[in-house]
């Protein structure tokens, strides 16, 4: 219908296709992230990254290897406590684009 009303290419591509499919592409973007985040801390955590720069997992295998859990080292916590921290703001983020992008969920209210 684009092409009989006289738009180009470009313009069917981002006037009409790419605003539907971009909410779609930003949740999958943010499973991205949430995947790399996860796959990063594991590999530091069982001690398979790299050991050069502090990390998040980094810490919390220093802070496993040292048993700072049964001696009561509170202050070895917070790593953890920034990983549900940016752990829950990307799930809120997912949710958020899948109430944009689901047409089920675009007018009820939770």
């Amino acid at each position: 219908m684009c092409k009989l009303s006289g738009r180009s290419g470009f313009q069917i591509m981002f006037l009409e296709i790419l605003p539907n499919l971009l909410p779609y592409l930003l949740a999958g973007f943010v499973g991205s992230v949430y995947g790399g985040i996860v796959a990063s801390v594991g590999l530091q955590l069982l001690g398979l990254g790299q050991f050069t720069m502090p990390t998040l997992g980094l810490i919390m295998q220093t802070a496993l290897g040292e048993g700072a859990i049964p001696r009561g080292m509170w202050w070895w916590s917070p790593p953890t406590v920034v990983l549900v921290l940016v752990f829950s703001a990307l799930l809120i983020i997912r949710i958020g684009l899948d109430e944009v992008a689901n047409p089920r969920l675009r007018g009820t209210a939770r």
